[in-house]
C-alpha cells in the first residue's frame, strides 16, 4: 500500500516539476508595440519581422526598431501642400520667364501713346507729310469765328489725336510739345499760327529747315473757292442726259 502510494507521489512530483524546468529555463520575451499598427507583440516576432540580427549589432545600446522619436519629425499635409505649391510656383516662375525671353519682340511701347514705336523710316516719314497736310487744311477750313463748342471740339480733337496717332514715339513727342504749346482754337487765324509753329518745332528738332508762317496758304492749298452763291457750286444736270445714265458729280 504505502509503496503504491509513493510511486504516485513521485509520479505527480515529476509532472509539476518537468513543465515548471522548462517554462524556468527559457527567458521570457518582452512585448513591444509595433509602431505602425498599435498591437503588442512579443519583441522576437518584432524582430524576425524587421529582419533584426543580435550578431549584426556591435553595441549592446543599439535598438532593434525604429526610433520612436522619429516619427514627430514627419511633416504634417499642410505643409506638404505648402511645399508642393511653392515648388509648383517656381517652376510656373522659370518657365514664364524663360519663354519671354526667348520670344522675340516686334512692337516697342512708348509711354503715353496707345501705339508703339514706328521702326520703318520710310512709312514714318510719308504718314508725317499725309499728317501735316491734312492738319493744315483742317486749320484753314475752321470757321473764322467759332462758337465755343466749336474750340472745344478742336481742343479735345488735338488731345485725342496725340493719343490714337499711329507712330507712338512720334505721338509722345506731340504730347510734350502740347503740355510746352497748348492748342490756340479761339479762331481760325490763330489755330493756323498755333499749328505752323507745332510744325516748325518739330522740323528743327529733326533738323529739317522751317518755313515761312506767312506763306502757309502758298504751301497748303486749303481747296478754297469762291463762294458767291449757293447755285454756282453746284453743277447743273441735263435731265435728258441724266436718263439711263450715271454721272460722277465733282468733288
Amino acid at each position: 500500500m504505502s509503496s503504491r502510494f509513493l510511486r504516485f507521489f513521485v509520479l505527480a512530483a515529476l509532472l509539476l516539476l518537468i513543465p515548471s524546468f522548462v517554462y524556468l529555463s527559457h527567458r521570457r520575451a518582452d512585448a513591444v508595440r509595433d509602431p505602425h499598427t498599435g498591437e503588442w507583440i512579443l519583441s522576437g516576432i518584432m524582430q524576425s519581422v524587421q529582419g533584426y540580427n543580435p550578431s549584426l549589432m556591435s553595441t549592446a545600446t543599439t535598438t532593434p526598431f525604429f526610433d520612436m522619436g522619429e516619427w514627430g519629425k514627419l511633416i504634417t499635409t499642410k505643409e506638404a501642400l505648402s511645399s508642393l505649391q511653392m515648388a509648383e510656383n517656381a517652376v510656373i516662375a522659370t518657365t514664364t520667364t524663360t519663354t519671354q525671353a526667348s520670344l522675340p519682340t516686334s512692337e516697342v511701347a512708348v509711354d503715353g501713346a496707345y501705339a508703339p514705336k514706328m521702326t520703318n523710316a520710310t512709312a514714318k516719314a510719308e504718314l508725317g507729310r499725309a499728317t501735316w497736310r491734312f492738319l493744315h487744311t483742317m486749320m484753314a477750313r475752321f470757321p473764322e469765328h467759332p462758337t465755343k463748342q466749336q474750340s472745344e471740339d478742336l481742343r479735345e480733337f488735338i488731345r485725342l489725336f496725340s493719343l490714337l496717332y499711329p507712330c507712338g514715339d512720334c505721338a509722345s513727342h506731340f504730347q510734350a510739345l502740347l503740355k510746352d504749346w497748348p492748342p490756340q482754337v479761339a479762331s481760325r487765324k490763330n489755330a493756323e499760327l498755333w499749328l505752323c509753329a507745332a510744325h516748325n518745332i518739330v522740323n528743327k528738332r529733326l533738323g529739317k529747315p522751317e518755313f515761312d508762317c506767312t506763306k502757309l496758304n502758298e504751301t497748303y492749298d486749303c481747296g478754297c473757292g469762291p463762294e458767291d452763291s449757293d447755285t454756282a457750286s453746284v453743277p447743273s444736270i441735263n435731265p435728258v442726259e441724266a436718263t439711263g445714265m450715271a454721272h460722277i458729280m465733282p468733288i
